[in-house]
């Protein structure tokens, strides 16, 4: 037997020994078998849960990532995406789930499970909007890649002057508007349609920590939408994305286009697809 076989061999039988001796003494159950008693401390756990991860393609797969895109690919494993999700009156429900959807029906939010989704969060609230004069209901949604007291910070500046964000964006688009090429018509109706096409277009220009600029496809989920290989909606696609920019270029916005062609040129894989892993 070579050295190396013995060594598996020992692991499993020291493996077998330990737990053998450690479950002589332990109550038979689902909470011993499954959380070891729930007496574990959290070095454990947490190196259980690494341990778990850990497989083939880390040590392989990632590796190769590595060599070929950097120290980016190190975001498979560290990146981490706070959110936060609030409004400025309390609601009278508020539901939130892990997988799934949530339902309103016979007055009430109801949680709709659905285990193929577990990496999906779902949040549903009712406001009371009964009462007498206008009310305004403020929701903020603050999210970004890095820690959650940076999230906390954001959504704090956001939810202290939520007039000033609205005003800073009335004040964006007056200007995008203003510089952009414009088609007057005798039909006030297309006149109004063409400058809120504008504004929709825009809207799709959006910036990407450690990856650029660029116009995205529309606005859902980055999660697998048409097979494990493709990105949803919110993501950029080189197809998608020149198709836009002639649209821009039509209306004069060049320093977008350059940012999205710039983001192709450092991302876009011979193949044509987009990918930063």
């Amino acid at each position: 037997m070579n050295i190396d076989l013995l060594m598996v061999v020992l692991y499993f039988v020291i493996i077998f020994i330990i737990g053998i001796y450690k479950s002589a003494d332990q109550k038979k159950d689902a909470t011993n078998y499954f959380l070891s008693g729930r007496k574990l401390r959290w070095p454990s756990i947490a190196m259980s849960t690494i341990a778990t991860n850990i497989q083939a393609g880390h040590f392989v797969g990632m590796g190769g990532a590595a060599y070929t895109y950097g120290l980016a690919q190190a975001n498979f494993e560290i990146g981490a995406i706070f959110g936060i999700l609030g409004a400025m009156e309390a609601p009278s429900q508020q539901v939130i789930t892990r997988g799934g959807t949530i339902l309103w029906k016979d007055g009430q939010l109801t949680p709709q499970k659905d285990a193929s989704e577990e990496t999906e969060f779902a949040t549903g609230m009712v406001f009371d909007l009964t009462g007498e004069g206008a009310t305004s209901i403020y929701i903020a949604v603050a999210g970004l890649e890095g820690s959650l007291t940076e999230a906390r910070k954001i959504y704090r500046e956001t939810t202290s002057n939520p007039l000033s964000h609205s005003v800073e964006s009335g004040n964006y688009y007056k200007k995008l508007l203003a510089k952009s090429v414009t088609i007057v018509s005798p039909d006030e109706e297309f006149n109004e349609g063409y400058r809120w096409a504008l504004v929709g277009t825009d809207r799709h220009f959006l910036h990407t920590p450690s990856v650029g600029r660029g116009f995205v496809a529309g606005f859902a989920e980055t999660i697998p939408g048409w097979g494990s290989s493709r990105p949803g909606y919110a993501w950029y696609f080189g197809r998608d994305s020149v198709w836009i920019c002639l649209a821009v270029l039509a209306y004069g916005d060049f320093k977008k286009v350059r940012d999205q062609l710039e983001v192709l040129g450092d991302f876009q894989d011979i193949s044509g697809k987009f990918s930063t892993n």
